[in-house]
C-alpha cells in the first residue's frame, strides 16, 4: 500500500479529533522542483594508477586507486565468531585485506597483534575483552587499534552487539564482514572494506575522543 492509499484509508478529512484542533491534511503529495547535480570528479593520490576517476550511476571502487590522506594501523586482531570459516580461510581473508588497505595507501601492518581467535557468536563480550586484555598486554602500553570480526551470515543481534561493545564498552572502532565474502574473496569487496577502515581510522585521529565516552 503506498502513501496516498494509506491517506484516504484513514480518512483524514473526516477525523473528528483533526477537525478539532484545526489540522487539515491534503490528500495530494507536496510537488518540489528538483534537479540532478552533475557527478563531479573523485580526486585521488597520484602515487596510483588512476589520479582521476569520474563515478557512473554513483559507484566506484578502490582498485588501481591510493587515497590521500592514508591511514595508519599497527595494531589489529582478527576474531572468528563463524563455524563456517576455517583457519586457514580467516588466515588468507586476513592476509588479502591487509594487503588491499596497503594498495589503498594505507599503512598497514601486515600481521595481527595476536593470533585469529576464535570464538561462539553468544560469547562476542567475553571474546572482545579476550582480544582486547591479550592484544595490551602484548603490545604493553599500547592499545589495540581495529578488531576485525568475522560474523555469520545470518548473525541476528551479534552485530550491533559487537559494536555496541567496541564503541562505548572499549572505545574501539570495528570492522565486519560475512562469511560468504570470507568464503569468496573478490577485490571489489575488499578495495571498499578497506575504504571504510581508512574512513573510520582518519575519523578517529580527528577525534580521539569520541569514542571514549559511554553513553548515559
Amino acid at each position: 500500500m503506498d502513501i496516498l492509499q494509506t491517506i484516504r484509508q484513514n480518512g483524514y478529512k473526516q477525523d473528528p479529533f483533526a477537525k478539532e484542533f484545526g489540522i487539515n491534511i491534503d490528500d495530494k503529495l507536496a510537488s518540489v522542483e528538483a534537479r540532478v547535480l552533475p557527478t563531479r570528479w573523485l580526486k585521488y593520490h597520484d602515487a596510483g594508477k588512476e589520479k582521476k576517476y569520474h563515478p557512473q550511476l554513483g559507484q566506484w571502487n578502490m582498485i588501481n586507486k591510493k587515497v590521500i590522506n592514508g591511514s595508519t594501523v599497527n595494531h589489529w586482531a582478527c576474531i572468528n565468531f563463524s563455524c563456517n570459516v576455517q583457519e586457514n580461510a580467516a588466515r588468507g581473508f586476513c592476509q588479502q585485506l591487509s594487503q588491499m588497505c596497503q594498495v589503498s595507501g594505507m599503512e598497514f601492518n601486515c600481521e595481527p597483534v595476536i593470533p585469529i581467535y576464535y570464538a561462539r557468536p553468544d560469547q562476542a563480550k567475553k571474546a572482545l575483552n579476550y582480544v582486547y586484555n591479550a592484544a595490551a598486554s602484548k603490545l604493553r602500553g599500547k592499545e589495540l587499534e581495529l578488531p576485525i570480526a568475522i560474523l555469520p551470515d545470518n548473525n541476528g543481534s551479534l552485530y550491533g552487539t559487537l559494536k555496541k561493545i567496541c564503541e562505548t564498552d572499549l572505545g574501539l572502532i570495528s570492522q565486519c564482514y560475512l562469511t560468504k565474502n570470507v568464503l569468496k574473496i573478490r577485490k571489489q569487496c575488499l578495495s571498499n572494506v578497506s575504504l571504510k577502515i581508512n574512513v573510520k581510522v582518519v575519523a578517529s585521529k580527528d577525534w580521539p575522543e569520541v569514542t571514549k565516552y559511554a553513553p548515559l
